[in-house]
């Protein structure tokens, strides 16, 4: 019976991957769904090899979730706390699923990437025909950026130029290093999501972008020109230059007073820390903030109920310093691991969660988790494969 029942769930696990993948960037109404869809097929078919491998390829989110569930034992807000564990449930969701698919190879690592580049190609279609007709039609509408631009698909601008940042830096690195099947796809891919992004980023999203080009254009410096790094280095400063523009105008973002001056509020978040060591407990850091602004004169920030929007000091604020060494093992692990490998893809495309990470908290929401291990994930296994094929040549 347990057999049969894995024959069947297997395809169903490797293909419903695929289809996650391009479901993330269109609808968290349905990938949430999917995903617990997913999940429960993982665990129906869980076996002692797979929870092997789910405890060497996805440690780090374990031991992230580990501390999450600890903090409800003195958390004043369980209610709270449950809820962030409903968020935060793709920490273990994702791992399991990916350790379940079967054989984990390059191409379906890259299937999986391509399908999630198909996804955001198809929202930032819609997005771009919606923004569009508004903007012809819509006698009453004033803007149609930021929150404007992204409401349609119930997405935060900000997480959304999460995912288009890395798109961007998927479809160019293919280009720069002539992946000549599909290069035309690519630059287009590049182009559209450009412009989306000039309607939905924040500045920290063109700071990690701006970062991210730097990369490439170091890379032409320093390696042999090929007709496509010319085109894609020639692009890179076209990009440069257009956010560049954008930023001294700043019609688009000036009025949501993002990301680089958020000294105050990093300050009265780490004021507000009760215990180093263990913080408030998951779920109720948001109530120890709120109390810590109304006690000194901080309405503004009471009323919009912020956060620390900080990674670093909300997970220190919520669960303290082994929370917050937990929380640095799951992002900085990968990157040690891309780094070691030289796998620049991976390298680019994780780092600018330390850049989000200083303005943001992204591990807050659904969209900002779920993007954030699914990268997480892929390039683990990604990485495992590059060393399995380099140590089978070596052999």
């Amino acid at each position: 019976m347990n057999q049969r029942l894995s024959e069947i769930a297997y395809p169903c696990l490797r293909y419903g991957l695929v289809v996650l993948s391009f479901l993330l960037p269109l609808s968290q109404y349905i990938s949430v769904r999917l995903l617990f869809v997913l999940l429960v097929l993982s665990v129906i078919t869980c076996d002692k090899a797979r929870l092997a491998r789910l405890f060497y390829k996805a440690w780090g989110c374990l031991l992230y979730m580990f501390f999450l569930v600890a903090g409800l034992s003195y958390s004043s807000q369980l209610e709270s706390g449950l809820r962030v564990l409903e968020t935060s449930f793709p920490l273990l969701a994702l791992p399991l699923v990916f350790c379940s698919v079967g054989e984990v190879t390059r191409r379906y690592i890259f299937t999986l990437f391509r399908f999630f580049s198909l996804g955001l190609l198809t929202a930032c279609t819609i997005l771009s025909v919606h923004a569009i007709y508004r903007s012809v039609f819509d006698l009453k509408t004033v803007s149609i950026t930021y929150y404007a631009f992204t409401n349609l698909l119930d997405f935060q601008p900000t997480y959304f130029s999460y995912y288009l940042v890395f798109g961007i830096t998927l479809n160019f690195f293919l280009f720069f290093y002539d992946d000549a099947r599909r290069e035309n796809l690519q630059m287009m891919s590049v182009l559209i999501f450009f412009c989306c992004l000039l309607f939905s980023a924040s500045k920290t999203t063109f700071v990690t972008l701006t970062l991210v080009l730097a990369f490439f254009l170091l890379r032409f410096l320093n390696e042999d020109r090929t007709s496509n790094k010319i085109i894609a280095t020639v692009l890179a400063l076209s990009m440069l230059v257009s956010i560049f523009i954008v930023h001294m105008a700043g019609p688009f973002h000036r009025e949501q007073g993002d990301a680089w001056d958020r000294s105050e509020l990093w300050d009265a978040s780490i004021h507000a820390i009760p215990s180093i060591l263990l913080g408030t407990g998951t779920g109720a850091d948001r109530a120890a903030l709120i109390d810590y602004f109304s006690r000194h004169r901080m309405a503004m920030y009471a009323d919009e109920s912020f956060n620390a929007h900080n990674q670093v000091i909300q997970v220190l604020l919520s669960n303290g310093v082994l929370g917050l060494l937990s929380f640095l093992l799951l992002l900085c692990y990968p990157l040690y691991r891309a780094t070691k490998a030289k796998n620049m893809l991976a390298v680019i495309s994780l780092f600018p969660f330390v850049v989000y990470g200083i303005t943001e908290v992204f591990l807050g929401r659904y969209q900002g988790i779920v993007f954030f291990v699914f990268l997480h994930q892929a390039f683990s296994w990604l990485i495992a494969c590059e060393e399995r094929d380099r140590l089978m040549i070596a052999t």
